[in-house]
């Protein structure tokens, strides 16, 4: 015969309030662990991710700087060298990585236009600025086995700084209003420079710019420019020495 179960006694207001507010705490406490663990876990993944586009990032460079030439297979090597120096030469600037490229790719006994391989590195640090730009290339080809032409059209604005470090002679040459001018015309060089790389294959296989040599009609367009100027400087100070003379009557 079985016992009968006595019933739990009923519990009260006081303590079906005490316990919906246990509960809560409960509930509350497990939410905030479990939102811990969701941001833990995000934060975990975002590093994991960085860290992935770090390294994407490190083999980028690397491939820029150490370019298999193979990749420009269907050419000669002369010509992958020249398409390898076309690309650093579009990035904006001169800096150690393309010294790099430089050092490792010329001759230690290049010259170009009466300037050692050194004198050529320094002179891509100051002007890299203006010229190292990602400019169109016109037309590459090989003549005969150790000659590359290329041509690059140009596109660089007249400033007060590109004059200071490539044509110091129009500042030292021209009068200051000329040369205010210019500067607030905001003109453009555009223009197409022919360069042509000489190669030499040293005992090892490996071929190395040994000379370089090119040729555009910048100083040329400048000079139009200048001239322009000149006449709008002329222009201006006959024009504000008729106002004062007018003010002064």
């Amino acid at each position: 015969m079985a016992h009968p179960t006595t019933p739990p006694p009923a519990l009260s207001a006081q303590e079906k309030k005490i316990r919906r507010r246990v509960q809560c705490k409960m509930n509350m406490r497990c939410y905030r662990e479990r939102r811990k663990r969701n941001v833990t876990g995000l934060e975990d993944g975002i590093a994991a991710l960085q860290q992935q586009i770090d390294g994407l990032l490190a083999q980028k460079r690397a491939l820029q700087v150490h370019r298999p030439l193979a990749f420009y297979g269907e050419h000669s090597t002369p010509v992958a060298i020249t398409m390898q120096y076309k690309d650093m030469m579009s990035q904006g600037g001169f800096g150690p990585k393309q010294e790099a490229f430089f050092r490792a790719n010329f001759s230690p006994d290049f010259m170009a236009h009466g300037r050692t391989l050194d004198n050529f590195i320094s002179m891509w640090y100051r002007v890299g600025r203006f010229y190292a730009q990602p400019n169109p290339l016109v037309a590459l080809a090989p003549i005969g086995e150790n000659i590359v032409r290329f041509e690059v059209s140009l596109h660089v604005e007249v400033t007060r700084p590109l004059l200071e470090e490539c044509f110091r002679y129009v500042l030292e040459q021209e009068e200051p209003a000329t040369i205010d001018a210019l500067v607030a015309g905001r003109h453009h060089m555009d223009t197409v420079m022919e360069r042509f790389f000489y190669f030499d294959q040293l005992d090892d296989g490996r071929f190395v710019i040994s000379g370089s040599s090119c040729g555009d009609d910048r100083v040329a367009v400048l000079a139009a420019l200048v001239a322009q100027a000149r006449r709008e400087a002329t222009k201006s100070l006959s024009s504000h020495s008729l106002t004062n003379l007018l003010h002064v009557s």
